[in-house]
């Protein structure tokens, strides 16, 4: 069985709390970045009576004003640098220490939000492979929240999205003491957990992350995304069962996603539940937005499957070339797979030659087990899969 999790190419990291769950489960290509809405927004600035009433501190307080109500509409990039822009003229001038103290808030706001434009608008400019510019915003991005940090310590949402960008740089440890000053801040943001527990994850820290991923979940019962990441953490540890049922409530939760039912349908095909996991194969490439993932991990079920009744060579090639057809980019996973819907058709050249090609691109710890393939190819003998066992009770097949 190819049970394969999350890798450093496809870790998923919110950078907001919209629900994401658009993207992912950590198993899958992934858009890195949503909408942002508004949050942590700016109070208003309570009178200074120690003030002096000279004309810079009055006319300070009208900038402030006007900053500050710009705050409500402000939506754009150059919206936002029109709050700072004032701000600094205040932190520039001769206004008193309280309104100084207040504008360095107001501008470490700003500073953010725009900060979360740009790692939008590179999130974008990454979807069009426009990667010259992307770095550009990226870099913009970064210094924002950096500034933001700067400007007022305590702006957690600040540490959180740093945090995400330390993360997507592969900067994990940096990642994390942002994350935890974030947590420390403000415990109650579900995002910042989640993201956490999926470092945790990538680092193999499994016990950790299943912490997490457990907190997310108090703070947000329905979150799908978070069940799921507890159930590849569980699965890694070799908790079988736990792993399903956090499977199974994602299926529960998001049931229009064919990555959740994959998933799941994976587990299953791992246990040897065949006919369970056919169905969640079924019901995955079914949903009108079905991925290659989804085709191709049936494909590998139909063509490796100890059991016959549950092997269709004929039907896991035409399902294995759908998925490499939906997949733009070469994936070993997924030639690998046509490899073994040959094999099992007998066309034992054809597995050779398409096996051959996976692992000329396969990362180097893939490569042994491929060449294991080859090498039954070579031996005219098909690959099957290798049964785990779920529970020591449950000896049920089909």
């Amino acid at each position: 069985m190819q049970f394969f999790l999350i890798s450093q190419t496809n870790i998923f990291f919110r950078r907001t709390f919209a629900m994401l769950l658009i993207t992912i489960y950590s198993m899958v290509s992934v858009t890195l970045l949503e909408t942002i809405t508004i949050a942590d927004e700016p109070g208003e600035l309570n009178p200074d009576e120690t003030a002096r009433p000279v004309v810079t501190n009055k006319r300070s307080a009208l900038i402030i004003k006007d900053a500050f109500a710009k705050t409500k509409t402000a939506k754009t990039i150059d919206q936002y640098e029109e709050i700072i822009q004032l701000c600094r003229q205040v932190m520039d001038g001769e206004a008193s220490e309280s309104r100084k103290a207040y504008t360095r808030q107001l501008k470490s706001w700003a500073h953010n939000r725009r900060g979360e434009l740009l790692a939008n608008e590179t999130a974008r400019l990454e979807a069009e492979a426009n990667d010259k510019k992307a770095q550009w915003t990226d870099r913009q991005a970064f210094e924002d929240f950096e500034t933001a940090i700067a400007l007022d310590p305590t702006r957690w949402k600040a540490y959180h999205n740093r945090g995400v960008s330390h993360a997507m740089a592969m900067q994990y440890e940096k990642a994390i003491e942002d994350f935890n000053e974030a947590i420390e801040l403000h415990p109650k943001y579900a995002n910042t957990w989640f993201n956490r527990a999926e470092i945790h994850y990538e680092q193999g820290q499994f016990e950790t992350a299943i912490s997490d991923y457990t907190q997310v979940i108090r703070l947000v019962s329905d979150d799908a995304g978070a069940y799921t990441g507890r159930a590849h953490s569980n699965y890694r540890l070799g908790q079988y069962n736990q792993s399903l049922s956090d499977y199974s409530s994602a299926v529960r939760l998001d049931p229009a996603n064919p990555e959740v039912y994959t998933n799941r349908a994976e587990a299953y095909s791992s246990f040897g539940y065949w006919k369970r996991a056919a169905a969640d194969f079924r019901k995955a490439i079914e949903l009108p937005n079905a991925q290659g993932r989804s085709y191709q991990t049936a494909a590998w079920m139909m063509a490796t499957c100890p059991d016959v009744n549950f092997r269709n060579s004929t039907l896991a090639l035409k399902t294995a070339k759908k998925a490499i057809e939906i997949n733009v980019e070469p994936n070993y996973r997924y030639i690998d797979t046509l490899a073994a819907a040959y094999a099992s058709a007998g066309n034992y050249e054809e597995a050779q030659t398409t096996i051959e090609r996976a692992i000329e691109i396969a990362p180097e710890n893939a490569v042994d087990r491929l060449e294991n393939r080859l090498a039954l190819y070579i031996e005219k003998k098909p690959y099957r899969q290798v049964v785990r066992t779920a529970s020591s009770s449950d000896t049920e097949r089909r």
